[in-house]
């Protein structure tokens, strides 16, 4: 009887135990359009969060150009405005070859170190007054689902 009541206390700590760890697992969820979005002949996001808090933010978008010397002549620009945008703490961007005609622009934002508000005022995240300590994921997918773009959580 003794032993049966140590058991019942003892799965019982095990339970409350595994229920009050604090380790948040994250989440990606990605929000994504095939058909053109913008200047981009496709174009995704995929938040990594925890909980409900954004912590990363992968951007990509597939460009074309009509010939080889058209992209040739936008690498240019591109590589200053990437060079640009790697100045900025909590931020990578690159520009990668997918071949004569066309390019991947990605742009990752660690909102842990980024300055969201410049980057709100530049235009590449929405951020509404106030909530510039928050990234919420749930606002992130309402926003892009109503800009048309289809969300779902990845492995």
């Amino acid at each position: 009887m003794v032993m049966k009541r140590v058991l019942v206390i003892l799965m019982g700590c095990i339970l409350l135990s595994g229920c009050g760890s604090n380790s948040q697992e994250m989440v990606k969820t990605m929000c994504r359009t095939d058909s053109s979005y913008s200047i981009y002949d496709s174009y995704e996001q995929i938040f990594e969060s925890e909980v409900d808090a954004g912590k990363v933010i992968t951007i990509k978008g597939v460009l074309s150009f009509d010939d080889k010397e058209s992209l040739d002549e936008m690498t240019e620009m591109f590589d200053e405005s990437v060079e640009e945008f790697n100045k900025m703490e909590g931020i990578n961007a690159k520009i990668e070859r997918i071949d004569d005609t066309k390019v991947n622009d990605i742009l990752e934002i660690d909102l842990s170190k980024a300055n969201l508000e410049l980057l709100s005022e530049l235009g590449v995240l929405y951020i509404e007054e106030g909530s510039v300590s928050d990234y919420s994921l749930s606002q992130s997918i309402t926003l892009a689902e109503s800009l048309g773009l289809s969300c779902e959580t990845i492995k």
